[in-house]
């Protein structure tokens, strides 16, 4: 049982650990061996917690949900019934989108049920017949290479991007990424403008411990235990769904024989063989990072060189380069992984054969942008290539970070209305998906609806009357320049009021004629800039006694560790000078210039996670 295998056996602590179980015999084979670990002696108490799924799809699924909980506890395990909640009647649906809403509605719901009961991981009863269905019915939609891998064993769980503290979230990494260079604060009144946010982690891993094994056996072993099984009367009917229609014709040998189990096991195998050689070369990340910052999302990155045997550009080493700039991309871009038929394109420009000018420098792979820079460190730096050899090229050095929104489609935004009551700077706020990128959660004690939305051209007219004021240091436009230069600062994160919001007699009020740390004025937009959260900064609108106080929770989606490694490494390597801003009056903040944190922090209502 490979998940059991994360736990220190001789800790003597409980582990909790989920099953999904849908009556079938996969799932109850999957509880028979679990119920039978439980008993064994296996070092450690094994916390087990059953969720039975009902699709609500039949009008017999309580009945059966209902009889196989009674069978689990029979076997020892707890058992709750989980059932999916539909927005429509599913009977109107085509089969077709059925079977993919229910799969998304079935990983949610699980992925909820383990969260709440503060679960991590989950094991599922798929095997190795589904195997050969899925790599059969994923070569059909014409998919190749890396997509004939199949299920993988051991995989974050799918569908269910953007829920927190599920989906690769709920352990908020404090250390990781709060060493590199921009890891200084500088200290003012009006607050702590710079900290560097942390990446999350956690979420629920789904586990396949029976991929290895046939359905067949999988019957066997539940008719040697006496564990009672529900056959589902769908399932015969090939006109349902495709998997249905899939799994009849392999159990049929209808099929060529290059179509058959076997060969599509065969299939598989090497496709993972491939996969695994090309993970193996995802190390190269740690070397090609040269910085990459959590405020801003911005990747700069030294792609290596190629090295192709005999001048061949073979597919495995083709392979090789894309899933790394991939990997790379997944790290800037809002989306759950990039689109390999994106990359493809682009390889040659990003990890050439040999150490050429690239003829694009200035282009787009899905919604990340990528500009060609010219390399900060002296020519005789060397670089590796994939096969180990040095090289030198110091001019294939790449910016990512997010593309510009287009105009045809609605930009991201979090609506979050004024709280009932007051809340305390401890109360725990839900933490929401913004652009795909920030974990961002609001405590608002105003009594308005605040807006997070991103940051625009407009709302630089407000930063620049805050930064007029003598009290106020110029720190902010110069981590704007430095960190999120150009157009790329309008895909920050910032928190506003909307003009609705306001009493259309109070948003116009000039700045020169506005009292001091009164809220309402006319920003351009109509909106009141409050906050730009990613760089822990609050402008003066926000400080307005009657406009009541708020915090932000924010953190950057979780990062692949070998990012974490590049840029810890390349913050050693490379000397740094630090810079001190301060105001010409505040002779406290010049003396003490930058203070370094670790670890999380609240500042002023601010919660950098």
């Amino acid at each position: 049982m490979a998940p059991f295998a994360l736990w220190d056996a001789t800790s003597g602590t409980s582990v909790g650990q989920g099953l999904a179980v849908s009556g079938g015999v996969d799932s109850m084979a999957l509880a028979t061996l679990c119920s039978q670990l439980v008993q064994s002696n296996i070092g450690f108490h094994l916390d087990l917690q059953a969720f039975v799924l009902d699709h609500d799809a039949r009008v017999s699924s309580d009945r059966e949900a209902s009889r196989t909980r009674e069978e689990l506890e029979r076997l020892g395990i707890p058992a709750t019934i989980v059932t999916i909640q539909w927005d429509y009647d599913v009977k109107t649906l085509p089969t077709s989108d059925f079977e993919t809403l229910a799969r998304q509605k079935r990983y949610q719901a699980l992925g909820a049920a383990c969260r709440d009961h503060g679960i991590r991981s989950i094991l599922l009863g798929h095997h190795e017949d589904d195997q050969a269905e899925t790599v059969l019915m994923r070569l059909a939609a014409g998919q190749r290479s890396y997509g004939l891998s199949g299920m993988k064993e051991v995989v974050p769980i799918p569908e269910c991007f953007g829920m927190y503290g599920i989906s690769e979230s709920g352990s908020p990494s404090r250390e990781a990424l709060g060493k590199h260079r921009m890891s200084n604060v500088s200290r003012y009144r009006d607050g702590h403008v710079g900290l560097p946010l942390g990446s999350e982690d956690g979420g629920v891993t789904v586990f396949r411990p029976l991929l290895p094994f046939n359905k067949q056996q999988l019957i066997a072993t539940c008719r040697a235990s006496g564990t009672h099984w529900i056959e589902d009367s769908t399932n015969g009917d090939v006109s349902l769904t495709t998997r249905n229609a899939v799994r009849h014709l392999l159990a049929t040998d209808r099929l060529p024989m290059a179509l058959r189990k076997p060969r599509l096991l065969r299939v598989k195998d090497r496709m993972v063989g491939q996969l695994f050689e090309a993970e193996g070369y995802s190390h190269w990340m740690s070397h090609s990072i040269v910085s990459f910052d959590t405020r801003t999302g911005r990747l700069v990155v030294r792609f290596p060189l190629r090295d192709i045997p005999d001048g061949k550009n073979d597919i495995s080493t083709n392979d090789k380069a894309l899933y790394l700039i991939r990997k790379m991309l997944n790290t800037v871009s809002s989306r759950p992984e990039a689109p390999m038929a994106h990359i493809t394109g682009h390889a040659e420009t990003l990890i050439p054969v040999s150490p050429k000018g690239p003829k694009e420098r200035i282009f787009s792979i899905g919604d990340v942008h990528l500009t060609l820079h010219s390399d900060p460190r002296p020519a005789t730096a060397t670089r590796p290539s994939f096969r180990g050899a040095p090289f030198l090229n110091p001019i294939h050095t790449w910016i990512l970070t997010r593309s510009q929104y287009p105009g045809n489609k609605p930009l991201p935004a979090l609506m979050i209305p004024p709280s009932h009551k007051e809340q305390s700077p401890e109360h725990k706020v839900p933490l929401d998906l913004w652009d795909g990128r920030f974990w961002i959660g609001v405590q608002n004690n105003t009594p308005y609806t605040l807006k997070v939305r991103p940051f625009r051209a407009a709302d630089m007219m407000t930063l620049r009357r805050d930064l007029r004021r003598p009290a106020l240091p110029s720190m902010i436009e110069h981590l704007l320049q430095k960190l999120a230069p150009g157009q790329s600062r309008f895909t920050l994160p910032a928190i506003v009021i909307p003009r609705e919001e306001l009493d259309p007699s109070e948003v116009a009020v000039p700045w020169e004629q506005r009292p001091p740390k009164t809220a309402r004025y006319d920003d351009g937009t109509g909106d009141v800039l409050l906050a730009l959260p990613s760089l822990n900064y609050k402008c003066p609108a926000a400080l307005a006694p009657d406009l009541g106080d708020f915090g932000c929770h924010i953190s950057y989606k979780k990062v692949d560790f070998r990012v974490v490694e590049g840029v810890k490494a390349s913050a050693e390597s490379t000397a740094t000078e630090d810079t001190t801003w301060g105001s010409s009056g505040d002779k406290g903040s010049r003396r003490e210039g930058f203070r370094k944190t670790k670890g999380s922090r609240r500042l002023y209502g601010w919660h950098n996670r």
